[in-house]
């Protein structure tokens, strides 16, 4: 049985985890929200919905009231009497109620149409989310990568003056000669100029990710989990066709074309009859001279109907020309899919080269390792020159900031597959994201690991 001291440890490690998931979370969300182009994404969704409501309003019935005041001059000519004016004072009042019957999927159109709106709007807020958690992370990546490289080449920097210093004493005591002298001061200079490069690396890294996230980049950047994002497929058909299923650009463009649908129906329905119930209240006096000569009080139910016979095609043309409009949309979806097809195929190979990558560069720094060690004997023995030992030294730097880089690229090529794939944006309940086989829980295993 578990201790109760390692049930409390494991206890107090899994609250830290979730915390710190939390804490991620909301940061990301933080990001986010407070990006611009996702607050214009927010506010035209906000504005497709109230489209969309106005659209169901057309069917509900319609109450307004009218009124008229007006004064007329009346100019009567008779035979007997000559020309005589009269003045008219008419005044009317009226509470209307309009229902519409029938109006040939005019109304179904114009709701279809709207509905349409709203999910286009709806998939493209998704597609900015996932690109600002993209660039969120590829920034993010690169801050973390271009720091490490930058302690790197600083560490190797501090190696290579000791190494100089010792050159100099050596060369005091005539163990050692001018060029061992110069070429210790060679790899300096060089090392140098690298840490310089780094530093370069570091501020325009940093001057990106304050673009996106509106704030500095913290001094302890961690990077997120791919795995919190949702799990990747275990194969390239299953990514394919997972992104032309959930894919935002697929979602946006098949809405385009239910839209395009919603207006033809409408505009087919503008040549069909037009059917609707109207209620009456109404009232009316009349004065003349002055003086009240007639009162009116009406309440009548009228069947109004509307039929647009002949217009010289105008109805005809609008018609045809969304048809044209869809056809073209259906063109362009047909194009989209293509070149999506193209991209998960890219982004799966750019993932598994990475892995690869991964793979081959961590041998190679353990061969480097090895190799330094072994010349670090020989040269203590004397059987080396110190130059070589600087070679090693910087061979190993040099290919632990690529096994960095190589770690960083499997990032960024699951995030940038996720985002093809629709599903950068899904949190999974656990936190954690789903299990996965095979090379796909590997590569995830590497990049949580990034930092290690």
């Amino acid at each position: 049985m578990m201790s109760r001291s390692k049930a409390l440890m494991l206890a107090v490690t899994l609250a830290g985890t979730t915390l710190s998931a939390w804490a991620q979370t909301s940061e990301l969300d933080d990001v986010i929200i407070t990006n611009p182009r996702w607050l214009e994404a927010d506010t035209l969704s906000d504005a497709a919905e109230f489209d969309l409501d106005q659209a169901r309003a057309l069917r509900l019935p319609n109450f307004r009231i009218e009124g008229n005041q007006s004064v007329l001059d009346d100019t009567i000519t008779t035979d007997r009497n000559g020309t005589f004016d009269i003045r008219r004072d008419p005044r009317s009042a009226a509470l209307v109620l309009e229902v519409p019957l029938y109006t040939s999927g005019v109304l179904s159109g114009r709701i279809a149409t709207a509905t349409a709106g709203l999910s286009a709007r709806q998939a493209a807020m998704d597609a900015i989310r996932q690109d600002i958690l993209f660039d969120y992370i590829r920034a993010t990546s690169n801050v973390v990568q271009a720091r490490r490289s930058l302690s790197v080449r600083i560490a190797t920097e501090r190696v290579l003056l000791k190494r100089l210093a010792e050159a100099r004493a050596r060369l005091a005591s005539g163990l050692a000669t001018e060029t061992e002298l110069s070429l210790a001061r060679e790899r300096v200079e060089g090392a140098r100029a690298e840490s310089v490069r780094a530093q370069g690396l570091v501020r325009s890294s940093e001057a990106v990710y304050w673009e996106i996230a509106d704030k500095p980049p913290a001094a302890a950047l961690s990077l997120p989990r791919i795995s919190q994002f949702g799990a990747l497929p275990s194969s390239l058909p299953e990514a394919i066709d997972t992104a032309l299923r959930n894919n935002p650009d697929l979602r946006i463009s098949s809405a385009q074309i239910a839209r395009a649908d919603g207006l033809i129906r409408t505009a087919r329905g503008q040549r069909g009859p037009q059917v609707s119930l109207r209620g009456q209240a109404a009232y009316a006096d009349e004065e003349l001279f002055g003086t009240t000569v007639g009162q009116v009080e009406r309440v009548g139910a009228f069947v109004d109907a509307r039929w647009t016979v002949f217009d010289f095609g105008a109805l005809k043309a609008r018609e045809n020309a969304e048809r044209s409009r869809k056809q073209a949309l259906t063109h362009n979806q047909d194009a989209l899919r293509r070149r999506i097809r193209r991209e998960v195929v890219e982004r799966w190979n750019e993932r598994e080269s990475a892995i690869q990558q991964v793979v081959r560069r961590e041998a190679q720094l353990a061969a480097a390792e090895l190799s330094l060690e072994g010349l670090s004997l020989e040269a203590s023995a004397g059987r080396r020159l110190r130059v070589d030992v600087l070679d090693a030294e910087r061979d190993v730097s040099d290919t632990r900031v690529a096994l960095s880089q190589a770690r960083a690229n499997i990032l960024v090529a699951e995030a940038g597959l996720l985002a093809l794939l629709g599903r950068l944006s899904e949190v999974p309940s656990n936190g954690t994201g789903s299990s996965v086989t095979g090379k796909a829980l590997e590569s995830i295993a590497i990049t949580d690991n990034l930092d290690q």
